[in-house]
């Protein structure tokens, strides 16, 4: 017989396979006990402990040799050795092998409900001595049950506290216990039928079951939980021994269901925390009944903490949630108090906007005629005088065209003087027309180069241009190429918002900051509102003209800062929400309009 899935040679007749089904190297107690076994048999050669398949055509499974790279038999092959029928069988028979005679030894070992066969290669021995091996196999046999017993009980243990703290949710951990347990005892429901201590529901199932609040299964699993908190034992339907136990409840529910119940109670330092119903088809046996009521001891202590620290995890959360809503309360209770003392304070309204200085007078140099840029003089933030020359105009071209007309003029005049020394008139006159026209174009060139040069005509700052950078390059008639602004007379520019132009009927005076001087507050008046907005920054604003109280060198035409423009006197409250009570208005007014 072939396996598969698993590492097998041919050795002695034999075939050997190291690993088990899964894969994993054998058990530590198995490999730990053949050890043990086979070194109180002095004449042992190799053992193997071999596990029968669950179905009759399976593969025998190796889960222990001794030593490990020890040859494993198949099934048939010892039958064929042993000469012994299918099945479980205990024998010793004298064989063969690889040329020397040895005995094999077979023995079968039944652990729980898996059935094993350890078999055994010694030195040749005489039947007795054969037969007191057996015997001595068959006792290590039931040390090894005990061993595998109490390893699965404790591994049944550690796997039921480990569901208790296997998630931070108290509902989702019962739901796992419930679960382990189900599946240790292979029971058709399981119910955890919990005294309200908690926040989860009083009846958990698996598998999931909704148990509807007074329902007629509801009120069945509370008739069940109270009875067996009143007995404070284990409860079994139906019974197996004589136990006086009042089961009223439980044979009610068991009939209904056709089905055998388990309940047991878990009562810890007197405080009743749950009850443990087991529902299944089959009768419980009494080692099963026997592991139930281990579980209060195994589960209480840990049920207990549990369901303690929920508590106090739940409690901390009312606690702050009670806290939250006074520190709510008490702050509501604050801003209503603020906004009734606001409400009959009175305040001054004061409308801020953008301010700018700007030179009362200005004048802008621009390009008389179409020419080229031949010398510069000043550039943006230089001050001047008046009549200081800013920057010359190139006259080469005028200068060309000057003499030409006077070269036009020259020959006209001698066509002139010909025409009237043969006194014809004709001639005379259109000669005169031509002198005329000569002299006209004379004089406009004249007075382009009287505008060559650029000058200022007061005393200011130059707040645009730089001719520095563009000498030799030609410029149009009327092109800007200078801003000049008085330097000592100016005026004040005052940038007022659309949502706050209607309470300025009454102001007349307000305060000034310059970003250029935070340090210092200018007080000033209102001169005028100019009528027609401007955007501004992409925003839609009114111009105010406005004069310093106190006028004061230190400014110059450009720059910025922010006002404050008081208004009359208005409740602290309204002062605070004018704004966004405007603006909802108008929200609300369009969306009516839509």
């Amino acid at each position: 017989m072939t396996r598969p899935e698993a590492n097998t040679h041919a050795s002695n007749g034999f075939v050997v396979n190291n690993q088990n089904s899964t894969g994993e190297v054998f058990a530590e107690v198995d490999q730990q006990w053949l050890a043990w076994q086979c070194q109180m048999l002095a004449s042992c050669t190799s053992a193997s402990l071999l596990k029968y398949p669950v179905k009759n055509n399976g593969q025998l499974e190796c889960v222990a040799s001794w030593p490990q790279s020890a040859p494993e038999p198949t099934l048939v092959e010892l039958q064929n050795q042993l000469g012994a029928e299918p099945g479980l069988f205990n024998k010793a028979n004298c064989c063969e092998i690889a040329g020397v005679s040895q005995d094999l030894i077979a023995c079968s070992i039944k652990i729980s409900k898996q059935e094993y066969m350890l078999w055994v290669l010694s030195e040749h021995r005489p039947a007795s001595q054969r037969q007191a091996m057996i015997h001595l196999l068959q006792w290590g046999g039931n040390c090894l049950a005990i061993l595998k017993g109490q390893q699965h009980k404790s591994n049944a243990r550690l796997m039921y506290v480990e569901s208790l703290v296997s998630s931070d949710n108290l509902e989702h951990c019962l739901l796992e216990l419930c679960k382990n347990i189900s599946q240790q005892f292979d029971c058709e429901s399981v119910y955890l039928l919990n005294t309200g201590r908690t926040t989860v529901t009083s009846a958990l199932s698996y598998p999931p079951t909704d148990v509807l609040p007074n329902s007629d299964l509801d009120l069945q699993l509370k008739k069940i939980r109270d009875e067996s908190f009143a007995q404070q034992t284990l409860i079994s339907f139906p019974s197996i021994n004589d136990t006086p136990n009042f089961k009223r409840e439980h044979q009610r529910f068991g009939q209904s269901n056709q089905s055998a119940l388990c309940s047991v109670p878990f009562i810890e330092n007197g405080n009743r925390m749950a009850v443990l119903l087991l529902q299944k088809k089959e009768v419980f046996t009494s080692a099963e009944i026997a592991s139930i009521s281990l579980l209060p001891n195994i589960l209480n202590h840990a049920l207990e903490n549990r369901i303690k620290g929920h508590n106090e995890k739940k409690s901390a959360k009312t606690i702050f949630s009670k806290i939250a809503n006074l520190r709510a309360i008490a702050i509501a209770c604050m801003l209503f108090i603020t906004l009734m003392i606001a409400g009959n304070i009175d305040s001054t309204l004061e409308i801020k906007a953008a301010a700018e200085v700007e030179g009362r007078k200005k004048q802008l140099i621009v390009a008389p005629h179409d020419g080229y840029i031949k010398e510069a003089f000043y550039r943006s933030g230089d001050t001047v005088k008046a009549g200081d020359i800013l920057a010359q105009l190139d006259d080469l071209n005028l200068d060309l065209n000057k003499k030409q007309q006077l070269a036009n003029m020259a020959s006209l005049k001698s066509q002139y003087q010909a025409a009237l020394s043969e006194r014809d008139r004709v001639k005379l006159a259109r000669i005169r027309a031509q002198m005329d026209r000569a002299q006209a174009e004379l004089d406009i060139i004249d007075y382009q180069l009287s505008q060559q040069k650029l000058s200022a005509a007061f005393d200011g700052v130059v707040l645009q241009g730089d001719m520095s950078q563009r000498i030799g390059a030609p410029v149009k008639a009327a092109e800007v190429l200078y801003e000049l602004a008085a330097i000592d007379d100016y005026k004040i520019a005052l940038y007022v918002s659309e949502y706050d132009i209607a309470e300025l009927t009454t102001a007349r005076k307000g305060k000034i900051r310059f970003t250029a001087f935070p340090n210092k507050v200018w007080g000033f008046s209102l001169l005028s509102l100019h009528p027609v907005s401007e955007i501004r920054d992409q925003k839609n604003v009114f111009r105010i003209e406005a004069k310093l109280d106190d006028d004061s060198n230190e400014l110059k035409p450009g720059l910025r800062g922010y006002a404050q423009i008081t208004t009359g006197e208005h409740s602290l409250l309204w002062v605070w929400t004018r704004n966004t009570i405007t603006r909802m208005r108008l929200w609300f007014w369009q969306g009516a309009g839509w």
